[in-house]
């Protein structure tokens, strides 16, 4: 094991046999997937000394399972000096997510936290369950229950970047739940079940501090979002702040549509009877919402026509045309065996040769997109014509419930416009920087 990976805070965790379950909860870049192996690969030796079989490592997703956890975990046992291959000291199944350490005769299986009813029937020794915040508190659960195996470090890992406060982790390993030791980085619960480690990214001394430098300004546009990625602290991003900074004296105007500027986006959020359709077009420094329909298309047809009404292809045909939306529009139909997105290419690429569907299979998360959405804001680079009503309604009012989902107007409607312009922003901006550890 290189030290070099660890800093401090890390050995002791690693280390650690008397507590159950650990948390890193700290900011990007941190070092949390990189602590993740080593944390997990020192158990391997230890637990399959005393006849343990099987481990197991938990994400989010299939692809962060593979691309980063798999990839992370090899990386270590490699810059550890472990040679792959089948008489090497350690062999890696792509096609199934596995890790076989042939000196140890011990398994690690990857598994994804898209369908943590399917992490069953495990008898594994510990565990690793990286961007923990990301996952649902069954996964943490199922995790709990598999690690039946009886050894010395028979136990849950969790990295996370805390991701607000709106959450289960936070439930469980909050302040109110795990004290913080005054004067160091750790926290310890009242009954040392559980032991956090709380750390900065300025904490990983292996970071440039030109890197450290642009994060902070990165994340100037918001003090809370910088005591989440960065510090690590346990806040709230969403409660009652969902547009915050969107001002109306900034941000809504005559912003017409300009015939010159040769690119429109399209945004769809689907719902039934009040389909909201939101047309964007790139302008100096920004983007411009130029045109929003009233949330009252029926359904796809119905919003194709308001939006050929509003863009008679004479005009407008020339345009490059690019479709973002809810992902939902990717369902096919039982009835026509037609997603969303091919009616709507079917109805509007005759008009618009140069039409684009972009929208991803997936909707963003609604905490990154009210990142993306925020900082536009802030840098005063989303502009709203003033014709726009329910953008600028939504825009307005939008809220959160204590757990950090959108509330909805009693008629369901007020958000929608403005979730259709958050996917747009989402898709074309992106975040700002990556917000995996490393």
């Amino acid at each position: 094991m290189k030290e070099r990976t660890l800093h401090p805070g890390q050995r002791l965790l690693i280390e650690d046999k008397a507590h159950t379950e650990h948390l890193i909860v700290a900011g990007i870049r941190y070092g949390k997937s990189f602590c993740g192996p080593a944390w997990h690969y020192y158990r391997v030796k230890k637990n399959a000394a005393q006849g343990a079989k099987l481990s197991l490592v938990t994400a989010p997703d299939y692809k962060l399972a593979k691309q980063v956890c798999l990839t992370y975990y090899k990386n270590f046992l490699v810059a550890s000096g472990l040679n792959e291959g089948n008489y090497g000291d350690f062999r890696i199944n792509k096609s199934d997510l596995t890790i076989y350490f042939n000196r140890h005769d011990h398994t690690v299986l990857t598994l994804s936290g898209e369908t943590p009813d399917k992490i069953i029937a495990y008898t594994s020794s510990h565990a690793w369950n990286d961007e923990a915040a990301r996952s649902s508190k069954e996964v943490r659960d199922n995790l709990i229950q598999r690690n039946s195996f009886t050894c010395d470090h028979q136990q849950l890992l969790h990295t996370t970047t805390p991701l607000g406060s709106e959450h289960w982790l936070f439930d469980v390993f909050g302040p109110h739940k795990v004290p913080r030791i005054e004067g160091t980085q750790h926290s310890i619960s009242d009954k040392e079940s559980k032991i956090v480690l709380h750390g900065r990214t300025m904490d990983n001394p292996y970071l440039s501090r030109k890197y450290i430098a642009t994060l902070k300004r990165s994340f100037e546009f918001d003090t809370l979002y910088y005591a989440n990625h960065i510090l690590g602290e346990w806040v709230s991003l969403s409660r009652n702040r969902f547009y915050f900074k969107y001002d109306e004296t900034k941000h809504v105007g005559d912003f017409p549509p300009k015939f010159t500027t040769p690119h429109l986006y399209l945004s769809f959020d689907n719902n039934v009877g009040n389909l909201a359709v939101v047309a964007m077009q790139p302008n100096a420094g920004g983007t411009a919402v130029v045109w929003a329909n009233e949330c009252d298309a029926e359904n796809i047809p119905v919003a194709c026509e308001q939006f050929l009404r509003a863009f008679p292809p004479g005009t407008w045909g020339s345009h490059y045309l690019t479709i973002y939306g809810d992902a939902v529009l990717w369902d096919r139909s039982n009835q026509t065996h037609t997603t969303g997105f091919q009616l709507i290419r079917s109805l509007l690429q005759p008009h618009f040769p140069k039409l684009e569907v972009r929208a991803p299979r997936s909707n963003p998360l609604i905490h990154d997109r009210s990142i993306v959405t925020n900082r536009v804001f802030g840098e005063d680079r989303l502009k709203i014509h003033r014709n726009c009503k329910k953008v600028v309604l939504s825009a307005r009012t939008t809220q959160t419930t204590k757990e950090g989902k959108v509330k909805k107007d009693s008629k369901d409607i007020i958000t929608h416009p403005m979730e259709a312009v958050d996917r747009v922003l989402a898709a074309t901006e992106g975040l700002l920087i990556n917000r995996r550890a490393a």
